[in-house]
């Protein structure tokens, strides 16, 4: 789904006649490719290097980039903004398990 949300939301913004859109677009696609390398970062952090404290700094700036991206993609194509709130609601899920699991662990696993 977040696939075809960036695909919306990018030839929905690239087409459209506002400047300012067309812009919003690019720099919505560079947060995007910024999310899918703190995503792909998270696993790693946690059960890798076993830093929990670190994975939640990153799961933090991970739902900051999507919350933006979630409000520029309700600008852009409300279609692609519907397609990124399931991931949104996750990652609010996934960092209070984050911080839970370093919590009673002491920051340590």
């Amino acid at each position: 789904m977040m696939g075809y949300a960036s695909y919306r939301a990018t030839i929905t913004g690239l087409s459209s006649p506002s400047s300012r859109v067309r812009e919003l677009t690019r720099t919505a696609q560079g947060v995007y490719l910024a999310q899918l390398v703190l995503n792909n970062a998270w696993m790693p952090l946690f059960f890798g290097v076993k830093k929990p404290l670190l994975a939640l700094v990153d799961m933090l700036v991970l739902s900051g980039a999507v919350g933006w991206l979630l409000t520029t993609y309700q600008e852009i194509d409300s279609t692609a903004y519907a397609l990124m709130v399931p991931y949104g609601l996750w990652l609010g899920y996934a960092t209070y398990l984050n911080a839970g699991v370093g919590y009673l662990n002491s920051w340590r696993i």
